[in-house]
């Protein structure tokens, strides 16, 4: 620093930038930091293109060429504003069709050691140290592995990479599968494609199909030990509201429930699973499983099981007309004898919010004063409705121009109510529901 400053022509003292012979790394630096800054915040929006770099840059471009000649004037500015449009478009091009190669690589199968298509963070979470309260953090003694390491899996995920690659354009579709592959080398190979559970159900069918990845997406099947200490059974139907309870790790219906569910997870189809594909509304039953696992303090001890039971790992399972062995089991311990059916239902309250700008007004009061916008009483109407709601769950959404929120609250002639919100394109509503909304 002192070399420097004593280097330092005596005229440009006061300068931003003193030798002149940096200036245009200042200026071409900021307008990459502020091209970064904006590419950051237009891709967490939209989605990554590396012209979101222009307009923040060229800003940058114009700050830093003001404060490098201490001057409003731009004249000359346009020659480093043209470099960094042009630099920016060779990176598109270079980045876009892929001339290092680096997006087309696809590893040998002999050389892959195996390969996770999971999402990372629940990964990590899992296998590193896990907020425990006042006592810090626990490690589990017991991780689950999701890799895929069989031939013949290692092979799906090869396919998959390669259909990606030969398919680039984007996807309407939020979802994200990222691939992970262990080389045999030692060397770790990632990378990141949108997916379409539906369109892409060829090949993520006998991926999410497989043992280990029901492991990771069930954590009730992964293999890892668990006590599990209490099931709470819930059904948006049941008449007041309230789910039931068994809990101790002895308990028969708590063991029973647990083996039937596992059955059933390790069974599912790709096309049943209701956490895959986007549905128009959650089944109407779920299960909560409270468990705890076996672990070590930050401090080195072993955690208590009091410690573990005041912590417990929760885990909530819908439960739809696939899962054959829960149900079976659900309705032998009486759990349908309590819920409401259609004609239990005395008028049902519609609220239809398909743009949240709007301020909407409540026509309508429930006998239970609640408001709503519309409100339908008609005993058919009433059927359509409730069949409807129950069985949303099946219809798989399209996010199409007519799609469509829906609020059904319905009231029981106990006096007790129930909302179902179900999201699906409109020309799937029930009659009674189109006439109500003038559809």
């Amino acid at each position: 620093a002192v070399v420097l400053y004593n280097k330092r022509p005596l005229e440009a003292n006061g300068e931003v930038v003193a030798f002149k012979v940096l200036r245009p790394l200042f200026i071409y630096g900021v307008a990459l930091g502020s091209g970064m800054l904006g590419y950051l915040y237009f891709s967490k929006i939209i989605s990554g293109n590396v012209f979101f770099l222009l307009p923040f840059g060229i800003i940058g471009i114009i700050i830093a060429w003001m404060l490098a000649r201490k001057s409003f004037s731009l004249r000359g500015a346009q020659k480093p504003i043209i470099v960094f449009t042009l630099a920016v478009l060779v990176l598109f091009v270079f980045v876009h069709f892929d001339l290092t190669g680096y997006e087309k690589r696809v590893p040998e199968l002999a050389d892959v050691e195996s390969v996770r298509i999971d999402d990372s963070v629940k990964l990590d979470k899992e296998q590193s140290k896990i907020y425990f309260g006042q006592k810090g953090f626990i490690t589990y003694d017991q991780s689950y592995d999701p890799g895929l390491k069989s031939e013949a899996d290692v092979k799906n995920v090869i396919f998959l990479h390669e259909y990606k690659i030969a398919h680039r354009e984007k996807s309407t579709s939020a979802r994200t599968i990222p691939i992970v592959y262990t080389l045999k080398n030692g060397k770790v190979l990632k990378r990141q494609y949108s997916i379409d559970p539906i369109k892409d159900a060829k090949y993520l069918k006998p991926l999410y199909e497989t043992r280990e990845m029901r492991g990771f997406r069930y954590a009730l099947t992964d293999g890892t030990a668990k006590v599990i200490t209490r099931v709470d059974l819930y059904d948006d139907r049941l008449c007041g509201g309230t789910g039931i309870s068994y809990s101790g790790e002895n308990n028969e219906n708590v063991k029973a429930l647990t083996e039937a569910l596992k059955k059933d997870l390790l069974s599912l189809p790709y096309e049943e699973d209701t956490t895959l594909i986007d549905r128009a509304s959650s089944p109407c039953t779920y299960l909560c499983f409270s468990y705890y696992k076996k672990g070590t303090l930050d401090s080195g001890e072993k955690a208590s099981v009091q410690d573990l039971l005041r912590y417990p790992i929760t885990e909530t399972y819908y439960i739809t007309d696939s899962y054959k062995n829960t149900m079976a089991l659900l309705e032998k311990m009486g759990l349908f004898n309590g819920i409401l059916k259609a004609g239990d239902i005395t008028e049902i309250g519609i609220n239809n919010y398909k743009n949240e700008s709007i301020n909407y007004a409540y026509n309508c009061v429930l006998s239970t004063g609640t408001e709503c916008m519309y409100k339908i009483a008609d005993k058919k109407d009433i059927d359509e409705i409730f069949d409807f709601a129950v069985n949303s769950y099946k219809v798989v959404t399209n996010n199409t121009q007519d799609t469509g929120n829906l609020e059904l609250t319905f009231v029981s002639k106990y006096g007790t109510v129930f909302t179902r919100n179900i999201y699906c394109d409109t020309k799937l509503w029930p009659k009674a529901i189109k006439d109500a909304l003038g559809k």
